[in-house]
């Protein structure tokens, strides 16, 4: 069951004493941090698992929410670990909304929008450790003790917190015997919790009755293609007047992950997008061919929604968006945009 906003309102006060406290401990051991969420990454990428899971935002599910409302979206998720020669698979569908009652049509719309984004839900939207060393220079780990009982099995609770002012924290409910996250909860700078991810059945390994082969997996749509190298991304991209962006140009230790190109299979038109990420939050700066403007407005659009925020501007034929947790997402994008003025 979700949390009552009295709870909501007391996780929210507890927030901000594990924010401040663990930021007070940020001269402990990176060596030490390093092996935790060397452990969280490794559960995370080699467990095999089946679960049914809630994932909650407010408002953020195409306006089902109002006046902040939360929304939680009911997920049935596969996942096969990665193991010697084999890739971690999974998969990611929508089975409805908590409180919602849609048409049949409705439904498997909504289920088809939301299968193009099972990736960036899966791998960004909520909790996962994409590099722990590169995580441990930037979050600090504080346990709890026990966390609460989730989908019948035992947890321990840890908080796993910025060491820095600007990007979010987390508090976890692991599985005592295999470190899978079974409950994640987002917080803001401040203390404000802005997401949930909340597992309410899951069965583990055997017991997980997966398919047999690779054809169940998630798979991406047509028209995208992720390249290791910024520069090959950028070479495939031959519809974009683009710039070179590095790790530099963000700063905050964030590193380069990959760069995608996504072409559209009827118009041809493509977007250009880069990936960085600090070990666990991620940044994305997206490139696309547009109509030049006929006049200079010099303006950084911001939207922000379920603590994630939206950066757009555009400079000569060329419209930039980064989509962050960071709440200095905007002084990233002018950087950027005094790079594009100067170069496009």
């Amino acid at each position: 069951m979700h949390s009552s906003p009295r709870i909501q309102m007391r996780l929210g006060r507890l927030a901000v004493a594990w924010i401040l406290g663990a930021r007070a401990l940020c001269g402990q051991s990176v060596e030490e941090t390093e092996l935790i969420l060397q452990h969280l990454q490794t559960a995370a990428e080699s467990t095999d698992y089946r679960a049914v899971q809630v994932r909650r935002v407010r408002g953020h599910f195409s306006g089902l929410g109002r006046g902040g409302e939360w929304v939680g979206a009911i997920e049935s998720v596969m996942h096969r670990g990665a193991a010697a020669g084999r890739e971690e698979q999974f998969s990611l569908e929508l089975r409805g909304f908590e409180g919602v009652a849609l048409s049949v049509p409705e439904l498997a719309q909504r289920q088809v929008l939301y299968q193009s984004r099972a990736a960036y839900l899966f791998r960004y939207q909520s909790f996962r450790v994409l590099d722990a060393r590169a995580a441990a220079q930037q979050y600090v780990v504080v346990a709890l003790g026990e966390g609460a009982v989730r989908a019948g099995r035992y947890c321990n609770r840890i908080a796993v917190v910025s060491r820095t002012p600007d990007r979010p924290s987390w508090l976890l409910d692991l599985d005592a015997a295999l470190g899978v996250p079974l409950y994640a909860g987002e917080f803001t700078p401040n203390g404000a919790l802005v997401a949930e991810l909340e597992v309410g059945q899951i069965s583990f390994g055997s017991a997980a009755h997966l398919p047999d082969g690779t054809n169940w997996g998630w798979t991406p749509r047509m028209g995208v293609e992720e390249f290791a190298s910024a520069a090959q991304a950028r070479a495939r991209a031959r519809t974009i007047v683009s710039i070179d962006i590095a790790p530099a140009d963000l700063g905050g230790r964030y590193v380069f992950d990959h760069a995608r190109v996504v072409t559209d299979p009827l118009t041809g038109e493509q977007s250009l997008v880069h990936v960085f990420h600090d070990g666990i939050d991620a940044i994305f700066v997206s490139q696309r061919a547009r109509e030049p403007l006929h006049t200079k407005t010099h303006t950084i659009r911001l939207y922000d929604e379920a603590g994630v925020h939206q950066c757009l501007f555009q400079q000569g034929g060329t419209e930039f968006l980064l989509v962050g947790r960071n709440t200095k997402l905007k002084d990233i994008a002018t950087r950027l945009y005094r790079r594009a003025a100067a170069s496009l």
